[in-house]
Protein backbone atom coordinates (compact mmCIF):
# COMPACT_ATOMS: atom_id res chain seq x y z
CA UNK A 1 0.00 0.00 0.00
CA UNK A 2 2.86 2.78 1.18
CA UNK A 3 4.82 1.90 -2.26
CA UNK A 4 1.40 2.41 -4.31
CA UNK A 5 1.01 5.40 -2.18
CA UNK A 6 4.32 6.69 -3.17
CA UNK A 7 4.33 6.41 -6.80
CA UNK A 8 0.90 7.30 -7.31
CA UNK A 9 0.77 10.76 -8.95
CA UNK A 10 -2.28 12.92 -10.01
CA UNK A 11 -2.39 15.65 -12.10
CA UNK A 12 -1.16 19.40 -10.48
CA UNK A 13 -0.04 21.14 -13.40
CA UNK A 14 -3.64 22.49 -14.48
CA UNK A 15 -3.53 20.88 -18.19
CA UNK A 16 -6.48 21.46 -20.51
CA UNK A 17 -7.51 18.11 -19.07
CA UNK A 18 -8.37 19.45 -15.50
CA UNK A 19 -8.67 23.03 -16.60
CA UNK A 20 -8.21 24.39 -13.12
CA UNK A 21 -5.08 24.02 -10.71
CA UNK A 22 -4.91 21.59 -7.46
CA UNK A 23 -5.35 25.06 -5.66
CA UNK A 24 -9.03 26.01 -8.00
CA UNK A 25 -10.14 22.23 -7.61
CA UNK A 26 -9.60 22.14 -4.13
CA UNK A 27 -12.00 25.19 -3.05
CA UNK A 28 -15.59 23.89 -2.50
CA UNK A 29 -17.05 21.95 -0.22
CA UNK A 30 -16.91 18.25 -0.03
CA UNK A 31 -18.84 15.78 2.12
CA UNK A 32 -16.43 12.18 3.16
CA UNK A 33 -17.74 9.16 1.55
CA UNK A 34 -15.78 6.83 2.53
CA UNK A 35 -13.19 6.75 5.83
CA UNK A 36 -11.05 4.12 6.16
CA UNK A 37 -9.14 3.28 9.11
CA UNK A 38 -5.83 2.11 8.32
CA UNK A 39 -3.45 2.34 11.58
CA UNK A 40 -4.02 2.49 15.44
CA UNK A 41 -1.63 5.64 15.49
CA UNK A 42 -4.01 8.35 15.96
CA UNK A 43 -4.20 10.63 18.74
CA UNK A 44 -6.89 11.42 20.69
CA UNK A 45 -7.95 14.52 19.12
CA UNK A 46 -7.71 12.89 15.36
CA UNK A 47 -10.11 10.15 16.91
CA UNK A 48 -12.61 12.60 18.34
CA UNK A 49 -13.01 13.25 14.66
CA UNK A 50 -12.52 10.66 12.28
CA UNK A 51 -13.59 7.71 14.73
CA UNK A 52 -16.46 8.53 16.36
CA UNK A 53 -19.66 6.25 15.81
CA UNK A 54 -21.90 8.89 13.90
CA UNK A 55 -19.07 9.78 11.54
CA UNK A 56 -20.42 12.39 9.04
CA UNK A 57 -18.05 14.69 7.57
CA UNK A 58 -18.32 17.87 5.96
CA UNK A 59 -14.94 19.88 4.46
CA UNK A 60 -15.58 23.51 3.10
CA UNK A 61 -12.14 25.48 1.36
CA UNK A 62 -11.70 28.38 0.98
CA UNK A 63 -9.11 30.35 -2.21
CA UNK A 64 -7.58 32.98 0.75
CA UNK A 65 -6.39 29.41 2.50
CA UNK A 66 -8.94 29.05 4.96
CA UNK A 67 -11.23 25.82 5.84
CA UNK A 68 -13.62 24.58 7.70
CA UNK A 69 -13.78 20.68 8.63
CA UNK A 70 -17.44 19.60 10.26
CA UNK A 71 -17.47 16.15 12.02
CA UNK A 72 -21.70 16.64 11.39
CA UNK A 73 -22.65 13.59 13.41
CA UNK A 74 -20.68 14.74 16.27
CA UNK A 75 -21.59 19.05 16.27
CA UNK A 76 -17.81 19.32 15.97
CA UNK A 77 -16.50 22.20 13.55
CA UNK A 78 -12.89 23.18 13.18
CA UNK A 79 -11.74 25.73 11.53
CA UNK A 80 -8.40 26.86 10.13
CA UNK A 81 -5.84 27.34 6.99
CA UNK A 82 -4.94 24.76 4.15
CA UNK A 83 -1.62 25.26 2.41
CA UNK A 84 -0.42 22.62 0.19
CA UNK A 85 3.51 21.42 0.03
CA UNK A 86 5.92 22.73 -2.15
CA UNK A 87 5.58 19.71 -4.44
CA UNK A 88 1.70 19.94 -4.61
CA UNK A 89 1.67 16.30 -3.16
CA UNK A 90 0.68 16.97 0.53
CA UNK A 91 -2.47 19.01 1.65
CA UNK A 92 -1.28 20.37 5.07
CA UNK A 93 -3.85 21.53 7.30
CA UNK A 94 -3.95 23.02 10.69
CA UNK A 95 -7.32 24.16 12.56
CA UNK A 96 -9.30 24.40 16.05
CA UNK A 97 -12.35 23.79 17.40
CA UNK A 98 -14.05 24.55 20.76
CA UNK A 99 -16.60 21.78 22.09
CA UNK A 100 -18.53 22.18 24.94
CA UNK A 101 -17.93 18.84 27.36
CA UNK A 102 -20.72 17.49 29.38
CA UNK A 103 -21.13 18.09 33.24
CA UNK A 104 -19.15 16.08 35.48
CA UNK A 105 -20.16 15.14 38.75
CA UNK A 106 -16.94 14.13 40.98
CA UNK A 107 -16.53 15.49 44.50
CA UNK A 108 -13.17 17.49 44.99
CA UNK A 109 -11.96 13.28 45.56
CA UNK A 110 -12.67 11.85 42.53
CA UNK A 111 -15.95 10.34 43.83
CA UNK A 112 -18.80 10.22 41.18
CA UNK A 113 -21.71 11.66 43.20
CA UNK A 114 -24.73 11.66 40.10
CA UNK A 115 -26.36 9.16 42.17
CA UNK A 116 -26.10 10.84 45.38
CA UNK A 117 -27.36 14.09 44.23
CA UNK A 118 -30.20 12.75 42.19
CA UNK A 119 -31.03 10.60 45.68
CA UNK A 120 -30.74 13.96 47.49
CA UNK A 121 -32.88 15.80 45.50
CA UNK A 122 -35.55 13.33 45.45
CA UNK A 123 -35.21 13.41 49.48
CA UNK A 124 -35.49 17.26 49.36
CA UNK A 125 -38.33 17.94 47.05
CA UNK A 126 -40.52 15.03 49.09
CA UNK A 127 -39.42 16.91 52.69
CA UNK A 128 -42.22 19.11 54.16
CA UNK A 129 -41.52 21.67 55.94
CA UNK A 130 -38.03 21.82 55.27
CA UNK A 131 -35.60 24.63 57.31
CA UNK A 132 -31.83 24.92 56.96
CA UNK A 133 -29.66 27.46 59.80
CA UNK A 134 -30.15 30.94 59.28
CA UNK A 135 -27.70 32.29 56.49
CA UNK A 136 -26.68 28.58 55.41
CA UNK A 137 -27.71 25.62 53.70
CA UNK A 138 -27.48 23.30 56.93
CA UNK A 139 -29.88 21.40 57.29
CA UNK A 140 -32.38 22.55 60.70
CA UNK A 141 -35.46 20.46 59.95
CA UNK A 142 -35.25 17.86 63.08
CA UNK A 143 -33.79 20.43 64.76
CA UNK A 144 -36.79 22.71 64.62
CA UNK A 145 -39.27 20.21 65.22
CA UNK A 146 -38.20 19.12 68.11
CA UNK A 147 -38.34 22.57 69.83
CA UNK A 148 -41.50 22.55 68.00
CA UNK A 149 -42.48 19.62 69.93
CA UNK A 150 -41.50 21.39 73.07
CA UNK A 151 -43.48 24.57 72.07
CA UNK A 152 -46.83 22.95 71.68
CA UNK A 153 -46.28 21.16 75.02
CA UNK A 154 -47.25 22.25 78.43
CA UNK A 155 -45.45 21.35 81.52
CA UNK A 156 -42.53 22.16 83.22
CA UNK A 157 -39.84 23.82 80.61
CA UNK A 158 -36.19 23.74 82.08
CA UNK A 159 -33.75 27.00 81.43
CA UNK A 160 -30.20 27.56 81.91
CA UNK A 161 -29.16 29.62 84.94
CA UNK A 162 -24.87 29.24 84.32
CA UNK A 163 -22.87 26.87 82.30
CA UNK A 164 -19.61 26.05 82.45
CA UNK A 165 -18.18 28.37 80.18
CA UNK A 166 -16.47 31.55 80.88
CA UNK A 167 -19.65 33.62 80.04
CA UNK A 168 -21.84 30.26 81.52
CA UNK A 169 -22.66 29.15 78.27
CA UNK A 170 -23.18 25.48 78.18
CA UNK A 171 -21.81 23.50 75.13
CA UNK A 172 -23.49 20.10 74.51
CA UNK A 173 -22.84 18.10 71.46
CA UNK A 174 -22.15 20.97 69.53
CA UNK A 175 -24.65 23.22 70.77
CA UNK A 176 -24.03 25.94 72.46
CA UNK A 177 -27.24 27.43 74.91
CA UNK A 178 -26.88 30.84 77.41
CA UNK A 179 -27.96 31.94 80.31
CA UNK A 180 -31.95 32.18 79.56
CA UNK A 181 -31.84 29.50 76.91
CA UNK A 182 -34.65 26.86 77.14
CA UNK A 183 -32.65 23.38 77.53
CA UNK A 184 -35.77 21.18 78.23
CA UNK A 185 -34.83 19.36 75.80
CA UNK A 186 -31.30 18.31 77.28
CA UNK A 187 -32.78 17.80 80.73
CA UNK A 188 -35.31 15.30 79.42
CA UNK A 189 -32.59 13.34 78.21
CA UNK A 190 -30.01 13.88 81.81
CA UNK A 191 -33.23 12.84 83.66
CA UNK A 192 -33.99 10.11 81.91
CA UNK A 193 -30.21 8.66 82.27
CA UNK A 194 -29.94 9.59 85.54
CA UNK A 195 -33.12 9.19 87.62
CA UNK A 196 -32.17 6.42 89.10
CA UNK A 197 -28.99 7.00 89.93
CA UNK A 198 -30.29 10.22 91.92
CA UNK A 199 -33.10 8.17 93.31
CA UNK A 200 -30.28 5.55 94.66
CA UNK A 201 -28.34 8.19 96.31
CA UNK A 202 -31.02 9.56 97.54
CA UNK A 203 -30.18 13.18 95.89
CA UNK A 204 -33.99 13.43 94.27
CA UNK A 205 -36.60 11.46 94.76
CA UNK A 206 -38.18 11.06 91.16
CA UNK A 207 -39.09 13.18 88.09
CA UNK A 208 -41.61 15.43 90.16
CA UNK A 209 -38.73 16.26 92.96
CA UNK A 210 -37.92 19.61 90.50
CA UNK A 211 -35.98 20.68 93.54
CA UNK A 212 -33.83 17.27 94.21
CA UNK A 213 -33.68 17.58 89.92
CA UNK A 214 -31.66 21.34 90.54
CA UNK A 215 -29.41 20.37 93.32
CA UNK A 216 -28.56 16.91 91.45
CA UNK A 217 -27.63 18.43 87.86
CA UNK A 218 -26.04 20.78 89.32
CA UNK A 219 -23.64 18.53 91.89
CA UNK A 220 -22.90 15.85 89.04
CA UNK A 221 -22.67 18.36 86.20
CA UNK A 222 -21.73 21.41 87.72
CA UNK A 223 -24.54 23.21 85.99
CA UNK A 224 -27.34 25.37 87.63
CA UNK A 225 -30.68 25.16 85.66
CA UNK A 226 -34.35 26.59 87.17
CA UNK A 227 -37.69 25.49 85.86
CA UNK A 228 -40.99 26.91 85.00
CA UNK A 229 -44.32 25.50 84.67
CA UNK A 230 -45.76 26.26 81.20
CA UNK A 231 -49.66 25.72 81.33
CA UNK A 232 -50.60 26.79 77.85
CA UNK A 233 -48.97 25.81 74.70
CA UNK A 234 -46.36 28.69 72.79
CA UNK A 235 -47.21 27.98 69.40
CA UNK A 236 -50.72 26.85 68.05
CA UNK A 237 -48.48 23.94 65.30
CA UNK A 238 -46.07 24.40 62.38
CA UNK A 239 -48.17 26.84 60.87
CA UNK A 240 -47.66 29.60 63.96
CA UNK A 241 -46.66 32.65 62.40
CA UNK A 242 -44.28 32.91 65.79
CA UNK A 243 -42.92 29.44 65.24
CA UNK A 244 -39.04 30.71 63.79
CA UNK A 245 -39.06 33.45 66.76
CA UNK A 246 -39.95 30.81 69.30
CA UNK A 247 -37.56 28.55 68.17
CA UNK A 248 -34.67 30.92 68.67
CA UNK A 249 -35.60 32.21 71.71
CA UNK A 250 -36.10 29.35 73.44
CA UNK A 251 -34.06 26.53 71.56
CA UNK A 252 -31.01 28.68 70.06
CA UNK A 253 -31.83 27.80 66.82
CA UNK A 254 -31.63 30.10 64.33
CA UNK A 255 -33.74 28.68 61.49
CA UNK A 256 -35.55 29.72 58.01
CA UNK A 257 -38.18 27.99 56.35
CA UNK A 258 -37.10 26.85 52.68
CA UNK A 259 -39.84 28.22 50.74
CA UNK A 260 -38.36 27.56 47.03
CA UNK A 261 -37.81 23.78 46.86
CA UNK A 262 -35.16 22.81 44.11
CA UNK A 263 -36.00 22.07 40.87
CA UNK A 264 -33.21 19.48 39.92
CA UNK A 265 -30.36 17.46 40.93
CA UNK A 266 -28.17 20.40 39.60
CA UNK A 267 -29.58 23.19 41.47
CA UNK A 268 -27.95 25.13 43.59
CA UNK A 269 -29.52 24.51 46.37
CA UNK A 270 -28.88 20.90 46.33
CA UNK A 271 -25.05 21.77 45.65
CA UNK A 272 -24.54 23.98 48.60
CA UNK A 273 -26.94 21.52 50.70
CA UNK A 274 -24.90 19.03 49.51
CA UNK A 275 -21.69 20.52 50.60
CA UNK A 276 -22.63 22.23 53.72
CA UNK A 277 -24.22 18.68 54.66
CA UNK A 278 -22.64 16.00 53.51
CA UNK A 279 -18.88 17.69 52.38
CA UNK A 280 -19.60 16.68 48.61
CA UNK A 281 -17.89 19.74 46.53
CA UNK A 282 -19.34 19.05 43.27
CA UNK A 283 -19.58 21.86 40.18
CA UNK A 284 -21.38 20.04 37.26
CA UNK A 285 -20.66 22.92 34.84
CA UNK A 286 -20.39 22.48 31.70
CA UNK A 287 -16.95 23.00 30.48
CA UNK A 288 -15.75 24.18 27.14
CA UNK A 289 -12.35 22.30 25.78
CA UNK A 290 -10.38 24.01 22.62
CA UNK A 291 -9.22 20.84 20.41
CA UNK A 292 -6.00 21.60 17.88
CA UNK A 293 -5.96 19.26 14.66
CA UNK A 294 -2.94 19.28 12.75
CA UNK A 295 -2.99 17.20 9.55
CA UNK A 296 -1.28 16.01 6.72
CA UNK A 297 -3.19 14.48 4.23
CA UNK A 298 -1.05 12.40 0.59
CA UNK A 299 -2.94 13.48 -2.18
CA UNK A 300 -3.90 10.39 -4.63
CA UNK A 301 -6.60 12.26 -6.58
CA UNK A 302 -7.55 15.52 -6.86
CA UNK A 303 -10.62 16.01 -9.35
CA UNK A 304 -12.82 18.87 -9.95
CA UNK A 305 -15.72 16.36 -7.96
CA UNK A 306 -13.27 13.48 -6.02
CA UNK A 307 -10.64 13.52 -3.85
CA UNK A 308 -8.24 10.97 -2.21
CA UNK A 309 -6.09 11.26 0.36
CA UNK A 310 -4.16 9.08 2.48
CA UNK A 311 -3.45 10.96 6.17
CA UNK A 312 -0.19 10.77 7.93
CA UNK A 313 -0.05 9.39 11.64
CA UNK A 314 1.86 12.91 12.23
CA UNK A 315 1.68 16.04 12.24
CA UNK A 316 3.75 16.65 8.83
CA UNK A 317 4.86 14.33 6.71
CA UNK A 318 8.51 14.30 7.24
CA UNK A 319 8.22 12.69 10.81
CA UNK A 320 6.77 9.86 9.23
CA UNK A 321 5.99 6.88 6.78
CA UNK A 322 2.69 5.58 8.51
CA UNK A 323 -0.44 6.52 7.73
CA UNK A 324 -4.13 6.78 9.86
CA UNK A 325 -6.53 6.73 7.97
CA UNK A 326 -7.63 6.90 4.13
CA UNK A 327 -10.38 9.55 2.65
CA UNK A 328 -12.31 9.32 -0.43
CA UNK A 329 -13.97 12.88 -0.73
CA UNK A 330 -16.69 14.35 -3.41
CA UNK A 331 -17.57 17.87 -3.94
CA UNK A 332 -20.79 19.27 -3.42
CA UNK A 333 -20.67 22.26 -5.51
Amino acid sequence: MLVAASCTKYEQDGSLFHLRSPEKRLVGTWTAESVTEIDGTADSTRLAVFDTPNLRLEATFQEAGTFRLINVGEELTFEGSWQFSEDQAVLNLDAVATRTLPASFLDQNGVDRATDLESLFADLVATSPLFVLEGTFVDATADVLSCAELLQATGIFWYLESGLGANGELTVDGDTFYPGDNISLWMQSVIEDSMADWVEDETATGPDDLEGIVASVYSNYGVQVTYFEQTEPLISGLDDPNLLALVAQECGTAATLVTTYPTSALDDFVLNYAYENFGWLVDPQEREETLALTLAWELLELELDDMQAYQFASSSASDSTSFDYLFRWEKKD
